[in-house]
């Protein structure tokens, strides 16, 4: 289950985060029954701090750390809550809180690409937390294109690593257009 793209889990302001956060919460609780693999979680907020911002990544990663504890209370399972690496914030701003608390992945292969990324070092040594995967191409700084626009060899190689580490989560094909 994707949760909604148009709220703002880790936004500084506490009025808007707590309305995103009930607003997952509806979303979350509507959507157990169906026993889902994982809950698909952008960590939005109006400001993106900068990785080499540290005092601004913290305060991101705290907010961020806090609202996904909440939503672990709703789900039952923090495990369930698979955090998404975005075009707009570096992967690298995930790790202190897959560190912290043992939330999941979800790796949008296709957001690397579009960073101008190979997403296959980060795929390897995270596999383990991840329970989505998404994939797709990019073009013109659009995502979520034909996997036609993927270097062939590069798809190949994700491949690769997904049958060597035995990856048995969810790969999700997102192209949003024809």
């Amino acid at each position: 289950v994707h949760l909604p793209l148009d709220i703002v889990l880790a936004d500084e302001d506490d009025h808007k985060r707590d309305q995103a956060i009930e607003i997952a919460a509806r979303t979350i609780k509507t959507t157990l029954p169906l026993n889902p693999w994982a809950f698909v979680v952008h960590l939005e907020s109006d400001e993106i701090p900068s990785p080499n911002n540290t005092i601004a990544a913290n305060r991101w990663q705290e907010r961020s750390v806090r609202t996904l504890e909440e939503l672990a209370d709703i789900s039952g399972d923090m495990q369930l809550l698979a955090v998404e690496n975005l075009e707009s914030y570096s992967e690298e701003l995930l790790i202190p809180i897959i560190e912290k608390i043992p939330v999941s992945l979800c790796i949008d292969v296709g957001h690397f690409f579009q960073n101008g990324k190979d997403p296959c070092p980060f795929i390897h040594e995270y596999i383990d937390q991840t329970r989505v995967i998404h994939i797709h191409g990019s073009s013109d700084g659009r995502g979520h294109r034909g996997l036609d626009l993927v270097e062939q060899s590069m798809i190949k190689d994700l491949i690769d690593i997904l049958l060597i580490k035995k990856y048995s989560g969810v790969l999700t094909i997102e192209v949003f257009e024809e």
